[in-house]
């Protein structure tokens, strides 16, 4: 499995890592003459204690002895002492055999230093380590530490790729097509970062599919409407003739073309960000798309940052809401702010219902007493994707009267 193969990759890594560590300090302490590793100091110390704790060298071997075991109370370190011939005197700890001599001493790997005393007499010292040898005790020690990291890592590894295989179920459940699964988010580290973004791109996913379900639902019931006149005019038309019924179903036809593009643009909008142009003139493109609508335009200069094509459609829809619902005189104004510019469009007419004011802004959704009224209840969806592709959002008048606001940020 991946989180299995994932897991020996970083558990085995820390282990080798661990492993070249212990074999490379190893083989670099083993390179170290006495006078460099880390017991040099203690050992000289030792050395010269012993040197001026000693009696002369005639003197009883209890009490050379007796000197010799204080300086390695005191020190901790084994010391052995030998005469001018290299024969062995006394050692600290003795030897099992008492006939050692300076050419055949052996403390496992060797002695840590050896020093000729004036009189001739020669004093051997190093660092004790219980059952081993220096290298040894060294490989000894850092292999326990890396026993021990390796032990602990080990839980931290698995938690890690744990919290990854987490991550890769809800991959797989989302691609299952359980669009409500989501990734547990626990810590802060880079995993709960993905786990994070995983969440918000399958929140955008879930809410693209359900908008996409219920627009395909409401554009099925929508369509049919258009699809039968369009029938029953071709229908009388055949058996009467009559010219007027061509002239019935190219409006039905016109309906469903400006239908079919609002599904079409509200689909691209849904599906990917658009593509953006500086320094449009928004009181120019304004004036442009009214230019033939009996409203009056007005307001100041403003540069804002957008998509040409879907301003246009956000102005039309706007303006052709309130010929349809409101009453003239229609006004539409552009004002620039410190941060923000604002286009507004009024009318005459009673403006919305209390209870419509949100709803209007809901797919296919028709106000009351709006039924006989043409449209398909997309024009302000479509306005208010628009305002919120460009940075903008749209508010709708509580005062008498109709207006409607967009406002984008500069």
């Amino acid at each position: 499995m991946i989180r299995q193969r994932l897991f020996l990759q970083i558990y085995l890594t820390i282990i080798a890592a661990l492993t070249l560590t212990v074999l490379t300090t190893s083989f670099a302490f083993s390179r170290l003459g006495p006078e460099e590793r880390p017991s040099a100091t203690a050992i000289t110390l030792a050395q010269r204690a012993v040197a001026q704790a000693l009696p002369p060298a005639g003197a009883p071997v209890s009490q050379q002895a007796s000197a010799l075991e204080l300086v390695r109370a005191d020190l901790s370190i084994e010391l052995a002492l030998f005469d001018a011939q290299g024969a062995l005197i006394t050692a600290r700890p003795m030897p099992e055999t008492s006939d050692w001599t300076v050419e055949d001493l052996n403390w496992h790997d060797g002695p840590e230093s050896l020093l000729t005393l004036p009189d001739g007499r020669m004093v051997a010292a190093r660092v004790p380590f219980p059952g081993l040898g220096g290298v040894g005790a060294l490989v000894l020690v850092l292999s326990s530490i890396a026993l021990a990291v390796a032990v602990a890592s080990y839980p931290l590894v698995r938690r890690l790729t744990g919290r990854l295989e987490g991550l890769k179920v809800a991959v797989e459940r989302i691609g299952d097509g359980n669009l409500s699964t989501r990734a547990h988010i626990e810590g802060r580290d880079e995993i709960a970062a993905l786990a994070h973004s995983f969440n918000d791109a399958a929140d955008r996913i879930e809410a693209l599919v359900d908008a996409h379900r219920v627009l395909l639902a409401n554009a099925s019931h929508e369509l049919r409407t258009p699809l039968s006149r369009i029938r029953l005019g071709l229908e009388m038309f055949r058996e009467t003739g009559e010219a007027h019924r061509l002239a019935h179903v190219e409006t039905d036809i016109g309906q469903l073309d400006s239908l079919i593009d609002e599904i079409l643009t509200l689909s691209r909008l849904d599906a990917a960000p658009i593509e953006m142009e500086p320094d449009i003139d928004l009181l120019g493109l304004v004036a442009e798309e009214c230019a033939d609508a009996d409203v009056s335009v007005a307001g100041q200069p403003a540069l804002i940052r957008g998509n040409r094509e879907l301003l246009r459609r956000l102005v039309r829809n706007l303006v052709t809401n309130a010929e349809r619902h409101g009453a003239p005189p229609i006004e539409v104004e552009v004002m620039p702010h410190a941060a923000k510019t604002t286009l507004s469009v009024r009318d005459a007419g009673k403006g919305f219902a209390t209870d419509d004011r949100e709803k209007v802004f809901e797919r296919f959704y028709r106000g009351r007493n709006k039924q006989n009224v043409e449209g398909y209840g997309l024009g302000l969806p479509l306005v208010q994707q628009i305002a919120q592709a460009h940075g903008g959002r749209v508010n709708i008048s509580e005062n008498e009267g109709s207006a409607i606001t967009v406002t984008f940020a500069q």
